[in-house]
């Protein structure tokens, strides 16, 4: 996408990271995802253009920490670790 659209990937990185520094106030707003590797993971979908983009953090109470696990487009696959725990 860079390549032919330099703009828009700058675009596309600021909604992106703009929705991500939201979970600095409400690090809950994502939806949780069930995996035993990862008990706290949250899913927090990013709408962009006709599909958008989907990531996947953790977040320890505790220690007040996010742990950003993936970001991907809509249609990509999911990660290995989330194929297995559908299983």
């Amino acid at each position: 996408m860079q390549e032919s659209a330099p703009h828009k990937v700058a675009k596309a990185m600021q909604v992106m990271l703009d929705k991500i520094e939201v979970l600095s106030t409400l690090p809950k707003i994502g939806k949780t995802v069930p995996n035993d590797a990862l008990p706290n993971l949250r899913q927090l979908t990013i709408k962009w253009g006709k599909y958008g983009y989907v990531t996947l953090y953790s977040y320890d109470e505790v220690q007040d920490v996010i742990i950003m696990q993936t970001i991907r487009h809509v249609k990509e696959l999911e990660p290995e670790f989330l194929r297995n725990a559908h299983d």
